[in-house]
Parts: structure tokens; sequence; C-alpha cells
């Protein structure tokens, strides 16, 4: 995982968009992919739409694996800039997790010179990785810790590993982690596309059944 980033160009997180599921080209895993952005002028989630020209320019797809970045057109940002944006604190911290692991890593690869063998700035950057690796397995724990459920006697809100409500002193399964936390919501990158109203020509989301413009029901081409 060499860093081949300058400084003040690192890339910078771009907030509420869900992750991309996709085989990275790199690390070869299906994993992840978060939106990151290389353009100074952005400062955070864009709150307004379709002001469509202050989303961020130079966009990139990375991997949450190997950091690998992969290109997305401009196109296909301005897709998932018109979803629904939906904060996910989980998605947040993953985010800063793999924007501080580029900032070490950049400034490890600018020390390469005069400072230390190769040997200790490998293994620097061994462990650095390796703390990356223990953050993201921390804040998924946290969510597992976080996570809750319905009693099924009384209905409250419990704990997902409880073996007793606290309310009703009922006995409860507990269950396994994987089952206690929601999916992450993830898109696929072949999904986004458009379509466009036959009534105003406004771009929509493709699945949607009526323009966000004028409300004109859309036309599919197979509709009865």
């Amino acid at each position: 995982m060499a860093a081949v980033i300058e400084i003040d160009n690192i890339p910078k997180p771009v907030r509420d968009i869900p992750p991309i599921r996709m085989e990275c080209r790199k690390c070869g895993m299906e994993t992840e992919h978060f939106l990151f952005t290389t353009d100074p002028s952005y400062f955070g989630p864009i709150i307004l739409y379709p002001a469509s020209k202050l989303f961020p320019k130079h966009n990139h797809l990375v991997c949450v694996n190997c950091l690998a970045t992969a290109e997305i057109s401009e196109d296909k940002v301005r897709i998932l800039y018109k979803k629904p944006r939906v904060k996910n604190q989980k998605n947040d911290l993953i985010q800063d997790a793999m924007h501080d692991l580029y900032k070490r890593l950049v400034l490890l690869s600018e020390k390469r010179e005069g400072y230390g063998s190769d040997a200790e700035l490998e293994a620097i950057e061994h462990n650095t990785i390796a703390g990356y690796r223990n953050r993201l397995a921390d804040i998924e724990n946290e969510e597992i810790k976080s996570a809750t459920r319905i009693c099924p006697y009384c209905q409250e809100s419990v704990k997902y590993a409880a073996i007793k409500c606290r309310y009703c002193l009922s006995e409860l399964e507990p269950l396994l982690p994987k089952t206690a936390v929601e999916k992450t919501e993830l898109i696929d990158l072949d999904s986004l596309e458009v379509i466009y109203c036959e009534l105003c020509y406004h771009e929509n989301i493709f699945g949607n059944k009526v323009c966000s413009s004028c409300g004109h029901v859309l036309y599919y081409g197979n509709d009865e």
C-alpha cells in the first residue's frame, strides 16, 4: 500500500453518499468503495440540490481494504448526488479512518529520504496499516455493542446480546453479532443510470416512477 499522493492534495471524504460495492482492481477483493474528492474547494456535504454545479470535481472511488482509487465519471457522480442523502455515522467513521491513513502514509513517504533505513520505514508503514485495520474492527465492534432489538415479550428495546430483558425480566436468546446490525446500504455502480422525462426533459434516477420535476409518469418502453 504505497502512498503516491501529494500532502496538499490528499483525497477528502464526500459525506452522506452510500458506499459502492465493486471488485477492487488492486487487491482483487469485492469491497466497499467510498467516494472521495481531490477538489480543493470541497468543504463538506452539499445540502442544496439541484445546484449541481456545487458538487465536487475530481472524484474517486477508494477501496476500504487497500486504499486503491478507481475513476468514476462525472455523470455517475451526478446521479449519486440526486439520490436521497442518508447520514450514516459508521460510514463517516470509516471515511475518517481512511483519510487519516492517507495522511500518515503520505507523511511517511516524504520522510523516506534521510530518515532511517528502508526496513525501519517498512516496519512503521506496516504498523500504521495494522492500526488502520484495528480501527476498522473497533468501528464494527462498537456498532455491534450499541445495536438493539425489540424484546418479543414487552416490545421494549434491549441490547442485542442481552440474555434477559431489563424491563419484563423475560429470558432472551442472544443474537449473533452479524444478525444484530442493520446492513449498510450499498450501491451497484452499474445501476447508476438516468431516464429523461418526455414532458419536461428533466433528468431522473432510473427506477423512479414519476418525474421529480413535473410529476409526469415516466415511460420505460415496456410499460403497458
